[in-house]
């Protein structure tokens, strides 16, 4: 029989917590968040929304790993701090 051998898939979506504070939560706005991509860090603004739960996440497009010509998304897992 043949035999095939399975390609890791390998995503390049790139998963963080992002630590809020309630009154950033209420509020809404911008922040700044760092995060390493690689080597490199990277530093982006990301729109808070007013409101914002812990659990919700924010799917910055394009901002994930990068390979193979693609590159993945960022996401942003909230979480308020009590």
């Amino acid at each position: 029989g043949l035999e095939y051998e399975a390609l890791p898939q390998k995503s390049l979506d790139w998963h963080i917590e992002l630590e809020i504070s309630q009154d950033e939560a209420a509020a809404g706005g911008e922040k700044q968040v760092a995060y390493k991509r690689g080597r490199e860090t990277k530093k982006l603004m990301v729109k808070i929304p007013s409101g914002v739960k812990t659990g919700t996440k924010i799917r910055l497009k394009g901002m994930g790993l990068v390979g193979n010509k693609k590159e993945g998304d960022l996401y942003l897992h909230v979480r308020v701090k009590d």
